[in-house]
């Protein structure tokens, strides 16, 4: 499998869990590769993938969004990412590499996830030597969110 439709199958389910999950539709902006380090953004979920193909998930978004985010998941209004807030936007991150795993194997390649971890900060930066990253820009009406694939076969 190449690495464009590993990362469709990623986007894809992205794609679905964002609007099932946050009931918002979402648009799909200019997709694009890069190889230089990810300067992230306010917050960063990162899901590791292992298995017959292995690297990263990283879902990233401002603030603002992870907000709204956390609070669609939740049903409250969250105004900081406390330990459940930054708990509801790992479990996203989760959803999103799990549904995509579950795609992979319906193209007979197995893998797994590893859990989230959420990166919190202004411009950490991620960087995976060696491998392309996906970038794929998706509008919500909960805000813009950046799904970042770095796997290789």
């Amino acid at each position: 499998m190449i690495r464009v439709q590993l990362a469709e199958a990623f986007s894809a389910a992205a794609i679905h869990v964002l609007q099932e999950m946050l009931g918002t539709e979402v648009t799909v902006g200019e997709q694009r590769v890069e190889s230089a380090a990810l300067r992230a953004e306010d917050v960063t979920v990162l899901v590791g993938l292992t298995g017959e193909v292995s690297g990263l998930s990283l879902l990233t978004m401002p603030s603002a969004t992870a907000f709204a985010v956390a609070g669609a998941m939740m049903g409250e209004t969250v105004t900081e990412l406390d330990d459940i807030a930054r708990s509801a936007v790992a479990e996203l991150g989760n959803m999103v590499s799990g549904a995509a795993t579950i795609r992979l194997e319906e193209h007979g390649v197995s893998s797994n996830i590893t859990p989230p971890s959420v990166l919190q900060g202004t411009s950490p930066e991620i960087s995976t030597p060696h491998l392309e990253r996906a970038v794929i820009p998706l509008r919500t009406g909960l805000g813009d969110i950046t799904l970042h694939v770095s796997i290789k076969s």
